[in-house]
């Protein structure tokens, strides 16, 4: 099915096979390909300067490339598709899932890829805006998501992946790209960049058997890797290079992440990074650390040696953890305890003040004791806080301790609590200073309101 130069097509419920490509649109636009079944063809879906259509719930199974988009096919959706090939080939003939070339501003969400595509979603050759998030990328071989030619300012976000080789690989100055949430559980590296700079990876779970989070790399050893920021990210399970393995590139900054059951923390060489971000905010958590906390503030009392030219200055004594909330606000944590069933609300949107409702669970091993440091922006609970544990009210003679911390300030409010461990509710109470319309609404009703005035000033004008 070959569509040039159309406009509002529907391709549907289509089978093909044995063909050199299954559906192919030229400078075609605002069409929909939906519910094929596109097998043992060369080429399964393909879009050249095609613009604003939708691709979705179609099957592409055994072609050499799944779904192409080239030479400036933009604000395309691709969604909902199971793509899967067993013609796996190597080098310049390798087999690609989703691949865009020089394309901008697309959609690629709740996609399968599976089996022998390599790389399974590719960016190439300033493919940038794009968005790829919530697909699940499995297979016996290859790279999960990679980016190439300064393909930048893309965001690749709640994705599952696990492959043989990389989980996301950003190369060729790839730059500015937000890498974020993603599951990544892969036999080589975690995320690998290289030759790319100003990238911003956080709050991933991440496990590569050689390394986490690969930067730069010894064989190639004139693209390395500077700007980036590495946070709020869980590394676990990788035992050949560590947590992170640094080569010749520095200038980045990494904090508030958790490094846990590896064989080793971090490997550099010939890099200087910054390792925290000061204090009251902290570092990192390190499994191997054993440094004390004599004050009780949830950071060590001495620095997290790494080498000769790298050091934690502000090490955390307990897992960090990050929550967002509906506001745009997020609470963040420092524990030794497993934080769930993470809300906060606003107790009734009639009451003035309004009372906002923080509430978490803790647990852990159970007669062992138990902290947490909490830090809560004052602009979702400010003025007295109420504290309950398990429904009781604490006060300054019950267990669990509570105080507030020195560090606080006019932005934040810093508490820790500890306790003995089993599991436990918390919940903070107290009055809100949240707008009542929130920040992001502001600009659009001002922007609404001086339009309707302006027509209501022509009309009278032309009465």
């Amino acid at each position: 099915m070959i569509l040039v130069n159309c406009n509002r097509i529907r391709v549907e419920d289509l089978e093909i096979s044995s063909t050199t490509v299954g559906v192919e649109l030229w400078e075609t636009n605002n069409s929909e390909i939906v519910g094929n079944n596109i097998t043992d063809s060369n080429n399964g879906i393909y879009l050249e300067s095609s613009s604003f259509n939708t691709v979705t719930r179609c099957n592409v199974i055994s072609t050499l490339d799944g779904i192409m988009l080239w030479r400036s096919s933009n604000f395309n959706t691709l969604s909902r598709n199971v793509l899967r090939s067993d013609q796996y080939l190597v080098g310049p003939y390798s087999t690609d899932g989703i691949c865009l070339d020089h394309s901008f501003n697309n959609m690629i969400s709740e996609n399968e890829l599976t089996d022998n595509l390599s790389p399974r979603i590719s960016l190439d050759n300033h493919s940038s805006n794009n968005t790829i998030q919530r697909n699940n990328v499995h297979g016996s071989s290859g790279s999960g998501i990679g980016l190439d030619g300064y393909s930048s300012y893309n965001c690749l976000a709640g994705n599952d992946i696990g492959t043989a080789d990389e989980g996301v690989k950003l190369v060729g100055n790839s730059n500015h790209n937000i890498i974020s949430d993603n599951h990544i559980n892969c036999a080589e590296n975690g995320v690998e960049i290289i030759g790319s700079l100003c990238n911003n990876i956080f709050g991933n779970n991440l496990r590569g058997s050689d390394a986490g989070i690969l930067l730069s790399d010894p064989m190639l050893k004139s693209d390395i890797s500077v700007y980036n920021i590495i946070s709020g990210n869980n590394i676990t399970g990788s035992y050949r290079y560590g947590d992170i393995f640094i080569y010749e590139s520095s200038h980045n900054s990494i904090w508030h992440n958790n490094f846990a059951h590896n064989k080793e923390q971090v490997h550099t060489e010939n890099a200087v990074n910054v390792w925290n971000d000061g204090y009251p905010s902290g570092g990192n958590y390190w499994s191997g650390y054993n440094g004390t906390d004599s004050d009780y503030d949830g950071i060590g009392d001495t620095p997290y040696f790494i080498d000769e030219n790298n050091q934690d200055n502000y090490p955390l004594m307990g897992m960090f953890h990050s929550f967002n909330t509906s506001y745009g606000y997020a609470v963040s944590f420092i524990s030794n305890s497993s934080i769930s069933e993470f809300s906060f609300n606003l107790s009734s949107i009639e009451a003035y003040p309004p009372e906002a409702i923080l509430a978490f669970n803790v647990s852990g091993d159970s007669d062992t004791d138990g902290f947490l440091r909490v830090c809560i922006p004052k602009i979702l609970i400010n003025g007295s806080y109420v504290i309950m544990f398990d429904g009781e009210i604490i006060t300054n003679i019950t267990y669990p301790q509570v105080r507030e911390l020195p560090c606080s300030n006019e932005t934040y409010e810093y508490l820790y609590i500890n306790y003995t461990h089993s599991e436990h509710t918390i919940l903070i109470t107290g009055t809100t200073t949240i707008p009542e319309f929130p920040s992001f609404l502001i600009l659009p009703l001002f922007m609404t309101t001086t339009l309707l005035a302006v027509m209501v000033y022509k009309r009278k004008r032309s009465t």
